[in-house]
């Protein structure tokens, strides 16, 4: 049987790919090869006609030959936007968001099953003081806590995230599974796939200080961590 090259994507288009099948349609072989190639001609013709059809959806024109998209047309930069911010609030220079280039690896010290295992959050307990905290709230700055807090891990609590600068416009904030798998946690551990929670869960604060975070919080729940004998410890970033 001949070997036959299929068009690639790239040089396709509609009249090609008829072209193609015409051209060998009286070939027994070659109709096995087109059988067993049908999903990909089928892909292939679907992308030249719908190109053809989202060359003016695309904003495919004489200068715009590829179709790229308008040049403002990008993720929104959200890191940019937050140093702006902070200039204009007259801190003098623009917010310094704190990263590493790597990690330090701490492997378990024993299998998952038989761990300790703690949780820490960002979420805020709920203050009913402190104005909406409830699904579709806005931002609330009153409900923000400044000082690590730890609760018990056999008990239900009420965390909001309504201090958290979270996209309000998708995020309904109605499951709190999300922000405080607490009880996810506890249900593995009856599945038997941690070996038990820690007594303890804590609260860590959104602090925009790098020196207190790293020298103050950081610390605590280490401390408290470590107290608890926790072999293992999930942040729930929220």
């Amino acid at each position: 049987a001949p070997v036959i090259r299929a068009p690639s994507a790239p040089e396709i288009g509609v009249a090609s790919i008829c072209r193609y099948v015409m051209a060998f349609s009286s070939s027994f072989e070659v109709m096995k090869l087109i059988e067993a190639q049908q999903q990909t001609l089928f892909q292939l013709l679907l992308h030249a006609v719908g190109s053809q059809m989202k060359r003016e959806e695309v904003g495919m024109s004489d200068d715009n030959p590829y179709g790229f998209a308008p040049a403002d047309d990008q993720p929104i930069r959200y890191l940019q936007r937050i140093r702006d911010y902070y200039v204009t609030l007259g801190y003098g220079k623009p917010y310094e968001w704190g990263h590493y280039a790597d990690a330090p690896f701490s492997p378990l010290k024993k299998p998952l099953q038989e761990s300790r295992v703690t949780l820490v959050t960002t979420a805020a307990p709920y203050n009913p003081e402190a104005g909406d905290q409830g699904p579709w709230s806005a931002y609330n700055s009153k409900a923000k806590f400044y000082e690590v807090y730890s609760g018990a891990s056999n008990e239900d609590h009420d965390l909001r995230i309504s201090h958290i600068g979270i996209d309000r416009k998708h995020t309904s904030q109605e499951d709190p599974g999300v922000w405080f798998p607490l009880p996810m946690l506890r249900r593995m551990a009856e599945e038997g796939r941690i070996g038990e929670v820690a007594p303890r869960f804590h609260g860590a604060p959104t602090n925009r200080s790098h020196r207190v975070t790293i020298e103050v919080d950081a610390q605590e729940i280490v401390r408290r961590t470590q107290e608890d004998k926790a072999d293992v410890a999930v942040l729930a970033a929220n």
